[in-house]
């Protein structure tokens, strides 16, 4: 699908992660936008830690520069892909049928409907768990 600020560039900041491709310990990513809309957020930023990691910087550039870098993203979407497939298919056998499923096509999240459930509260006792989601409302 595409991305909101493929309609209304002009009205968009689009925030992206490279964690996912790179290594989830990699805490870097790219703002992109109307200059006038990111010059607040690169003040924020500078106030925060004047700029990331140089090392961290280059190591994504040599990444993203990589000859076999096609080849990772497979890779990794190849193991995302089977880690949806594993939790989808045990999500199925044990939830109640009362909760309805809902399959994601692309990404790595699942949709969970549970009737009369406090997701709030739900999520802070799966957290305590070691399990994170993010409740509805959210949505």
């Amino acid at each position: 699908l595409p991305l909101v600020s493929d309609f209304c560039p002009q009205h968009s900041i689009v925030l992206r992660s490279f964690s996912k491709i790179a290594s989830p310990g990699l805490r870097i990513g790219v703002v992109t936008g109307k200059s006038s809309y990111l010059e607040p957020l690169i003040k924020i930023k500078q106030g925060a830690d004047l700029h990331s990691s140089i090392p961290m910087q280059a190591l994504l550039h040599g990444l993203l520069q990589h000859d076999n870098f096609e080849t990772h993203i497979s890779t990794i979407c190849a193991l995302y892909k089977s880690r949806y497939d594993v939790m989808f298919a045990e999500l199925q056998k044990q939830l109640p049928e009362s909760c309805v499923l809902k399959p994601v096509d692309g990404g790595m999240f699942v949709w969970v409907e549970i009737p009369e459930c406090d997701t709030f509260e739900l999520a802070k006792n799966l957290l305590a768990n070691w399990v994170a989601v993010v409740p509805s409302p959210v949505f």
